[in-house]
C-alpha cells in the first residue's frame, strides 16, 4: 500500500513473479517500494505453480501457462476490486521473465481488466522458449513436457497460449525491455511481440540494451529503465 493511504479505491499494479517455479516473500522488494512510493498499491500473487506452499500447489501449475495460473492472478485482482481496495479503472500489470509472459497474458486474455502492461524480459513465444532454452536437449524436452508443454504433441496448445497469436485482443499500451546478452529469454521475444503489436496498432515501446542479460544490472540502464516505467505509468494510469 502507498504510505498514508486509506486503503480504498487505489490504483493497482499487479506484479506477478518470474519462474514460474518461484515465489514472492515478505520483505524488501525494490520494485514494490518504487511503485508504492509513486502512489500505487502492489499485488504480488503467489499463484498456483509457485514454490514454498507444498507439492500440490506447485504441480497444479504445470502446463497451465495462460490458463489456471493466469486465472489465479485475475481472481486476485477482481477480489481487490470487489473489496473496494482497488479502482477498477486504474489497474496495470508489470512482470519479468515468466511474469512478463503473465503480463502479456493478462492483456490478451482479460483485456477489460488492465490499463497498461510492462513486459520486462518476458517470454512471448512458448515454442521458441521450448526450442532454444540452453539445456541439453533431452533434459530440456523432458522437463518442458511435464511443466510447460510437449513441442511435438501440444502444438495447438502452444499456439493458443503464445502471446504473439493473441495480440488482436490487446487494447492497452505496452512497454517492453530486454537485454542482448539474455540467454534465457533472448530479445527476439521482444522483437516478435513488437511486430505483432505494431501490426495491430497497439501503442508500444521496446527497449533493448546491448550489455544486459536477463534483467538489467548496469546502474545507468537500471535508472533509465525505472524512469521509463515511471513515465509510462504516469501517462497511462492517472
Amino acid at each position: 500500500m502507498p504510505n498514508g493511504s486509506d486503503g480504498k479505491n487505489l490504483p493497482l499494479i499487479v506484479h506477478p513473479h518470474g519462474g514460474p517455479s518461484a515465489r514472492d516473500y515478505w520483505g524488501w522488494n525494490a520494485d514494490v517500494q518504487f511503485l508504492a512510493n509513486r502512489g500505487y498499491a502492489v499485488f504480488q500473487p503467489n499463484f498456483r505453480g509457485s514454490t514454498g506452499y507444498g507439492t500440490k500447489l506447485l504441480t497444479s501449475g504445470y502446463r497451465e501457462w495462460g490458463g489456471a495460473m493466469q486465472n489465479d492472478i485475475t481472481d486476485g485482482v477482481k477480489h481487490l476490486i470487489d473489496e473496494g481496495i482497488v479502482d477498477p479503472k486504474r489497474v496495470g500489470i508489470y512482470g519479468a521473465s515468466y511474469g512478463g509472459y503473465a503480463t502479456m497474458a493478462g492483456l490478451c486474455f482479460t483485456p477489460e481488466l488492465y490499463r497498461c502492461g510492462i513486459n520486462y524480459v518476458g517470454v512471448t513465444d512458448i515454442d521458441l522458449i521450448l526450442k532454444e532454452y540452453p539445456l541439453p536437449k533431452k533434459i530440456n524436452d523432458a522437463i518442458d513436457a511435464v511443466m510447460i508443454a510437449d513441442r511435438k504433441k501440444d502444438k495447438d496448445w502452444i499456439k493458443r497460449r503464445s502471446i504473439q497469436n493473441n495480440i488482436d485482443k490487446v487494447r492497452a499500451p505496452v512497454l517492453m525491455a530486454y537485454g542482448m546478452k539474455d540467454w534465457r529469454v533472448p530479445p527476439k521475444h521482444g522483437r516478435i511481440l513488437k511486430r505483432a503489436l505494431d501490426k495491430n496498432d497497439v501503442p508500444n515501446k521496446l527497449i533493448i540494451k546491448a550489455n544486459e542479460g536477463h534483467g538489467y544490472r548496469n546502474e545507468k540502464n537500471v535508472f533509465e529503465f525505472y524512469r521509463e516505467v515511471d513515465d509510462f505509468l504516469e501517462q497511462h494510469m492517472k
